[in-house]
């Protein structure tokens, strides 16, 4: 073995020899090679068809990425149709809820213009009304009021060459106050006649200090309510006067001058005619200069029934005339004894009074809000999904409220105009001993056949007390006793 070792590592010992020498292959592993070669060969078939197999599935994976990518491009634009269809729809929608909604605003949009534009021929001749009825009425009593507003003025404008046109029935009170108004004034202890409502609402528009004509004294005490604790109450010549004047003109305050005569202080005339210096900043009292601010108001009472004013005086204040008539009188004891015997119409009118106001005033914020988003729409407004919203907001709100003023309005007319006793009061007042000194507690009925039982009851004058639809004055034999709490009413 080390021979060999040696003999196979030696470099000169010749290999082809040994190589040449070895025995050939033997027969037995000849199976064996073919099976090699067969076992090649299927291999070699089998990488071939594998080739082939890959070289399709390759074909197939990019006929499956193409026909992916084309499923993918239909499916986006199906979603694409799909969506354009859902907008489609939600704007055929959303127009035909707009369209909806503006077909009944559209009535009354329709009934606003064409009122507006009634208004706009008849604005002058309304505000000259009005202005005439501020300046010039306040010094008279119910009766010339209505000569002067119906009887006068109103025909003259009709019968003038050119004719001014005014609106036909024209409340003065419903261009001056609101019923918020009225209500508020009420609680503040007006009487709830029409010449004191007048009275009111001509106080508080006219520019002219007011001169109130009051020897009941229901005006001031209604003005002491309203003003509280804020009003300076001043007398002339009492000690102190000016000074308390002068404070009110410098600090703002409401100055009220009570009890005066036909004659005013001289020094007083440069504030009734506010006779400024300084650029409206001073004014002269006597030859003392005082501040002057620009919320100072001056309030001048008199208890004189009949007084006599120099012109220049009744040029710088609006007389307004408080003075109890029998027509009036009439009214508050309507009013107080609706108070005393049915309070809770009295609450539910002052409820509904408020509710009206409410109502109004929602109305007009929502309509202000649609026009505004109407008005800034920019481009397809039939988008605008927030518009619709708020138009059918606005919508249902104003049917809402148009059905509950409607009702409201309706129960107001039934219950205030129901009447309290089946004859008018005045006819009370003489056999009560009318005086235009104040009232006392009536707390007794008047027991004359005159007052309960008058021959032939004349129906109430227009605008005053009226008796509900449908009802007949009674006769004679059908009249009730009236309760004694019907009269059991104090007026201040």
């Amino acid at each position: 073995m080390r021979t060999a070792i040696s003999a196979h590592t030696h470099p000169s010992f010749p290999l082809t020899p040994l190589l040449s020498t070895r025995a050939p292959t033997s027969p037995a592993r000849q199976p064996k090679r073919i099976a090699l070669a067969e076992s090649q060969a299927q291999l070699d078939a089998a990488q071939t068809k594998l080739a082939k197999i890959m070289a399709r599935i390759k074909q197939l994976d990019q006929a499956l990425a193409k026909l992916t990518a084309q499923f993918e491009t239909a499916t986006n634009a199906k979603l694409k149709c799909q969506q354009e269809a859902d907008e489609t729809n939600k704007t055929i929608d959303l127009a035909n809820r707009l369209v909806g909604g503006l077909s009944s605003e559209k009535t009354r949009w329709g009934e606003a213009v064409e009122n507006f534009k009634q208004q706009e021929v008849t604005l002058p001749g309304d505000v000259l009304l009005v202005t005439a009825f501020i300046s010039y009425t306040g010094c008279f009593t119910k009766t010339y009021r209505d000569r002067l507003y119906d009887g006068l003025w109103i025909p003259f404008l009709k019968k003038m060459e050119n004719p001014i046109p005014v609106t036909e029935g024209l409340d003065p009170l419903t261009i001056l106050a609101t019923q918020a108004d009225i209500a508020g004034w009420q609680n503040d202890s007006l009487p709830a006649d029409r010449v004191s409502t007048e009275n009111a609402t001509i106080l508080t528009n006219a520019k002219r200090w007011p001169l109130i004509i009051d020897p009941q004294e229901q005006g001031i005490t209604w003005i002491k309510d309203r003003e509280g604790e804020a009003l300076r109450v001043v007398r002339l010549g009492q000690k102190g006067y000016l000074d308390s004047i002068e404070r009110g003109v410098r600090e703002g305050n409401c100055v009220l001058i009570e009890n005066i005569g036909e004659e005013v202080d001289p020094v007083l005339d440069n504030v009734l005619g506010r006779q400024t210096i300084k650029k409206g900043r001073a004014v002269m009292m006597g030859d003392k200069e005082v501040d002057y601010s620009k919320d100072f108001r001056l309030i001048l009472h008199t208890k004189m029934a009949n007084p006599h004013y120099k012109p220049e005086m009744q040029a710088q204040c609006t007389l307004i005339n408080f003075t109890v008539t029998q027509l009036g009188l009439e009214d508050q004891l309507l009013a107080g004894v609706v108070g005393a015997e049915r309070s809770d119409l009295q609450k539910k009118k002052a409820e509904l009074t408020r509710q009206q106001n409410e109502f109004m005033v929602t109305l007009k914020d929502l309509e202000d809000g649609l026009l505004a988003k109407l008005s800034s729409a920019g481009g397809d407004f039939l988008k605008d999904e927030a518009l619709v919203l708020g138009l059918e907001h606005t919508k249902a709100t104003a049917e809402d409220i148009n059905r509950q003023v409607r009702g409201s309005r309706l129960n107001d007319r039934v219950k205030m105009h129901l009447p309290v006793s089946p004859f008018p009061v005045s006819c009370c007042l003489p056999a009560c001993g009318f005086a235009r000194a104040p009232c006392s507690l009536l707390s007794m009925p008047c027991a004359t056949a005159a007052c309960y039982r008058p021959p032939s009851p004349p129906p109430p004058a227009a605008g005053r007390h009226q008796f509900a639809a449908g009802m007949a004055f009674p006769t004679p034999q059908e009249t009730p006793a009236l309760p004694h709490a019907a009269l059991r009413v104090v007026l201040v």
